[in-house]
């Protein structure tokens, strides 16, 4: 929107740029030396600008080739990411595998155990009755020996 005091400012604005140059103006004159270091700074001024988008442009081609490269380590990461999550799933399986064979080799040691004081039994059980055995052979035999001494008696007796 236009208000008064915009417009005013607007032909003020209009009318100082068509004012003559020498009007109201002091003159004043360069030196050489003055000129000379003008010059010199423009210069300076100049080569630092070149200088500087020398190192502007550099600086993009290494934030180019560091985003590229990050991007590159990105996609490692997250690859390295997937095979760190595999390989802790592989681990959590071969954990759970482990547990269960050892408690199968608990289970096996324990059934070992049981069998081993079995065959302990037996074994005391197998020697206990061949001394049973013996002992009833010893007896049957001597039983055998004082029947043939009887019947040896017996035969003598009668004859």
């Amino acid at each position: 929107m236009w208000t008064p005091k915009r417009c005013l400012m607007s032909l003020l604005l209009l009318a100082l740029l068509f004012w003559p140059p020498s009007v109201g103006l002091c003159s004043y004159q360069v030196t050489d030396a003055q000129l000379q270091t003008l010059e010199d700074n423009l210069n300076r001024l100049q080569e630092n600008n070149e200088r500087l988008q020398m190192l502007l442009t550099q600086s993009e081609k290494e934030l180019k080739t560091a985003k590229a490269q990050s991007s590159l380590s990105a996609s490692r990461l997250m690859e390295l990411n997937a095979r760190l999550t595999e390989s802790r799933k592989q681990i959590n399986l071969l954990h759970s595998q482990l547990m269960e064979l050892q408690q199968q080799s608990d289970q096996a040691k324990m059934s070992l155990e049981i069998a081993q004081n079995s065959l302990n039994q037996a074994q005391k059980s197998y020697e206990k009755s061949e001394k049973e055995h013996a002992r009833t052979e010893r007896r049957l035999k001597l039983e055998r020996t004082l029947w043939q001494v009887v019947t040896a008696a017996m035969l003598v007796k009668s004859l």
